[in-house]
């Protein structure tokens, strides 16, 4: 080691994510931005043996991540910062997770109403959560703003309680009542995304009274890419959205065990494809669309 340089501490954070352990070493910066986003979920204590292990490191241009099952380290820009780190972490915790976990986990955000559970799934950067922030507004609880991860045989859902993330675009899409969150929630940047907001805590504008601990799956919604001037929600068969479904569901290494738990999780459950408008205008739609569900 040069003389002048002094090597990082290394420290660590365990977290329990359904029913798989994980443990994430990395210098205090990193582990700090990871703590922070998951402030909510589980620790498993010091001294648990059989824990998945990701290593973060530094490397030359930026931060190296290191999971159990891949061969070749993730390099992540050193533009970037803590924030964006700290999903990136959060991903590859989610893809050790899922090559373990006998949870089906789908993209998506879940909101539960009455015991059971609304979860609205598409592609990144859909507007998943920017419609969860409106649903929250009018008193739905949140178990996940990301991944749901449903109990194939019984469709129940689990919490996944890693704070929000919102980029800084959407601001004035979302609900008045969210600014307190907004205003105590750390700024993070990106190399090719712009800013945004991460570790975002709805409970400071609705109270603990946000988050759920659990429920049971009853609706699924697949947000659309395109938009339309008012939102449109057409009720689907959910076996004739399964190839849709399945491009959102975090990948499993058995093609059959995957689409086998994604058929078992949505026996019983309602479907529907959307086409957004407003984030306001959907939130409303949804809601109308998810109270018919319960009643026929």
């Amino acid at each position: 080691m040069a003389q002048g340089t002094q090597r990082e501490a290394v420290t660590a954070a365990r977290y329990r994510i359904a029913d798989v352990d994980v443990e994430v070493r990395g210098p205090q910066p990193a582990i700090a931005s990871l703590e922070r986003a998951f402030s909510r979920l589980p620790r498993v204590p010091a001294g648990e043996e059989g824990l998945v292990s990701i290593v973060v490191s530094r490397a030359a241009s930026g931060w190296e991540i290191v999971e159990t099952l891949s061969e070749q380290p993730r390099l992540l820009d050193s533009r970037a910062g803590n924030g964006w780190l700290a999903m990136e972490v959060a991903n590859s915790i989610i893809s050790e997770v899922a090559a373990r976990s006998k949870f089906l986990i789908l993209h998506a955000a879940v909101l539960e109403r009455d015991g059971e559970a609304l979860a609205i799934a598409g592609r990144g950067f859909a507007g998943k959560s920017t419609v969860a922030t409106h649903l929250l507004s009018r008193g739905w609880h949140l178990l996940s703003d990301e991944y749901a991860f449903v109990e194939p045989i019984s469709g129940r859902l689990v919490p996944y309680q890693k704070l929000m993330y919102l980029r800084s675009g959407v601001i004035p899409l979302l609900p008045s009542s969210f600014r307190r969150s907004l205003e105590q929630s750390p700024w993070y940047g990106a190399a090719n995304d712009g800013l945004g907001f991460y570790a975002i805590d709805p409970a400071l504008s609705y109270g603990e009274e946000a988050w759920a601990d659990g429920a049971r799956l009853r609706a699924v919604a697949l947000l659309e890419t395109d938009r339309a001037e008012r939102p449109q929600v057409c009720e689907r068969n959910p076996w004739s959205l399964i190839p849709e479904f399945q491009a959102l569901t975090w990948r499993c290494d058995d093609l059959l065990t995957g689409l086998a738990k994604l058929a078992s999780a949505l026996r019983g459950v309602r479907a529907c494809l959307v086409l957004p408008g407003s984030p306001l205008a959907t939130a409303d739609a949804l809601e109308t669309w998810f109270v018919g569900t319960q009643t026929t």
